[in-house]
């Protein structure tokens, strides 16, 4: 099962905003760095953020705690996209 996605950011400024993203590794066909575009989820999140005016900059593929950590601190705008076992373990 794939987490969907976990957001800190203000929808009101989508026009103005260019988004550092983090999600999982490693599970294909749903997010892996190793696919096309990182994967179809990954693809999916991508488009739904460009058709709502933002700009994804970076995407980094790191565990799910640290993930949703820096994403809460700030570091990030999104954790999305991690497994369940991993994010309950």
């Amino acid at each position: 099962m794939v987490m969907i996605l976990a957001v800190f950011i203000d929808p009101v400024k989508a026009d103005t905003f260019t988004l550092s993203l983090t999600t999982g590794d490693d599970y294909p066909p749903f997010t892996d760095r190793k696919l096309a575009q990182g994967g179809m989820a990954t693809t999916l999140v991508l488009n739904a953020f460009e058709k709502s005016g933002y700009f994804v900059k970076e995407i980094e593929w790191l565990p799910w705690k640290r993930g949703y950590t820096l994403a809460q601190r700030g570091q990030y705008h999104a954790a999305l996209l991690q497994n369940a076992a991993e994010k309950a373990g």
